[in-house]
């Protein structure tokens, strides 16, 4: 019997109304939240990318002006000139470890002139030489005959490199000098002015194993190839890196970056993105993943949207209660009591008045039933009575 009733119907109604309302609202809640923690991941990849460039700007001048003044120098360009290896390595050498210790340069490089592009001298690693320099900064600076600047990918990874002509006092091009650091060697300073902790990841496959893990065991540090499928570790400024486990689509992401989700660790809720880092023929192999700590701002959206949702939930239950008493105030109990009345009438009993509770819709059905009632008990007395 319930389910048939117009107040169970009516009840139905308005709350599952009311629970739609709500449900949206809460939807559109949880929307402004996903948009705010979005907003805060694209804030903090701008800022992260402002900072790179500009460190990566910073670096890129610092490089130019040490390698013209190194070019300068008679005792580097002397050796150069009469092809004399040992002698270069000699005096190039102690240099090289300075800069390193200071400036964070860790490649040097002679290249003999076109049409050779022969590598004369790596001081890095003076026992590596003699193969051909073609790269795209390389071929660059042939053409230019000026500073070449970019990002080269080597097989143990990025390095941001310069490449210069060389000439004796005559104009006559000796070769080409270049200037390299590891790209992971400034982060710390992005970090230091953005607050995110940043780390670099390459692909496996743009890199080979064993010069790799020759390059760790010579910057002794941890050789960690194994610890991801498809990615490697090249530096953090956080000891503990898990932040930066990367094994998704690199060439999906957008190359002003993406927001890669929340990340919750030690009471800590961390949002992570990822910039993809391009080498010099415009390949996305590698990226700069960051970290950015927003447990407060996910604390408070957090609770807000749990208060958001509480009211929303009350207020449902209120209003239903609200309606639904409403409803059975102003016209189910009075139609009960109209329909009370109408069966006593019906069963004889013909005082049964019908009492008129307003001059609401209500209302006039009790006036006009009353009415009714009125008139078929006049009418009904003014008749004969049967014999």
């Amino acid at each position: 019997m319930w389910p048939r009733l117009i107040r169970t119907k009516v009840v139905i109604c308005i709350g599952a109304t009311l629970i739609l309302g709500g449900g949206g609202i809460i939807a559109l809640s949880y929307r402004e939240y996903v948009n705010q923690i979005d907003r805060i991941g694209h804030k903090s990849l701008d800022e992260a990318r402002e900072a790179f460039a500009s460190a990566e700007a910073d670096d890129v001048k610092m490089l130019k002006a040490t390698l013209e003044t190194l070019m300068s120098n008679d005792a580097i360009t002397t050796p150069f000139a009469r092809r004399d290896r040992a002698a270069l390595a000699a005096v190039t050498a102690p240099m090289l470890a300075q800069m390193k210790a200071h400036y964070g340069i860790t490649n040097w490089m002679f290249v003999e002139p076109e049409p050779s592009n022969k590598v004369f001298l790596r001081v890095h690693k003076p026992g590596e030489f003699g193969d051909t320099m073609d790269r795209p900064l390389h071929e660059e600076a042939i053409r230019t005959k000026t500073f070449a600047v970019g990002k080269e990918l080597g097989k143990a990874g990025f390095i941001l490199r310069v490449v210069l002509p060389v000439y004796d006092a005559q104009k006559k091009l000796l070769g080409y000098a270049n200037l390299g650091e590891e790209i992971g060697g400034f982060i710390g300073r992005v970090q230091r002015q953005t607050g995110h902790q940043l780390a670099i990841v390459m692909r496996k496959q743009a890199l080979d194993h064993n010069l790799w893990s020759a390059t760790c065991k010579t910057l002794k540090i941890e050789d960690e190839w194994d610890r991801w499928p498809s990615f490697v570790l090249m530096g953090s400024t956080k000891k503990d890196a898990s932040f930066a486990a990367f094994d998704g689509d690199l060439d999906a992401v957008p190359e002003t970056g993406g927001v890669l989700g929340l990340r919750f660790a030690n009471g800590r809720t961390t949002l992570r993105a990822i910039v993809p880092l391009l080498d010099d023929h415009k390949v996305r192999n590698g990226g700069i993943v960051l970290e950015t700590d927003i447990t407060d701002v996910y604390r408070h959206a957090r609770t807000t949207a749990i208060m958001t949702i509480g009211v929303i939930f009350l207020l449902i239950i209120v209003m239903s209660l609200a309606m639904a008493f409403m409803m059975d105030r102003l016209v189910f109990r009075r139609i009960d009591r109209v329909i009370d009345k109408t069966t006593r009438f019906v069963g004889g009993d013909a005082a049964s008045v019908i009492a008129v509770e307003g001059d609401d819709e209500v209302g006039k059905v009790e006036t006009l039933l009353d009415q009714l009632r009125q008139l078929f008990v006049h009418t009904t007395l003014r008749l004969p009575q049967g014999e």
